[in-house]
């Protein structure tokens, strides 16, 4: 049985290390460590999910994030940012991204946390 491949982008190599154990006994992992590398991985691999770090040298995840959304070729490939970024702003501009205008109206309606 073929495994979903996850392609997970952070500048910080140990983030990646302990995410792909996490994940590899029942997943495919690639690694990028740069929003341009992150790019061209995920427009030649076309992973099932990506997990996206915000705060990176150069091109960070919101710009990776917008250009892999709205590229036809990558726009259906779901995105859970990684970061430790976690105010109501940055919540809300990584939920730009990674949500239709639908999808983020029912997590606000249905889970009040969410909002603050």
């Amino acid at each position: 049985m073929a495994k979903n491949k996850i392609l997970i982008v952070d500048d910080e190599i140990i983030n990646i290390h302990l995410l792909a154990n996490f994940l590899s006994p029942q997943h495919d992992t690639i690694s990028s460590t740069n929003g341009m590398d992150a790019l061209d991985k995920a427009y030649a691999q076309e992973p099932e999910l990506i997990l996206l770090d915000i705060m990176m040298p150069g091109l960070d995840g919101y710009k990776v994030c917008e250009r892999l959304k709205s590229n036809p070729q990558t726009a259906h490939i779901p995105v859970i940012f990684v970061s430790a970024l976690g105010t109501k702003k940055d919540i809300e501009k990584g939920l730009k991204w990674t949500l239709s205008s639908r999808q983020l109206f029912q997590i606000l309606r249905y889970n009040p946390f969410v909002y603050f």
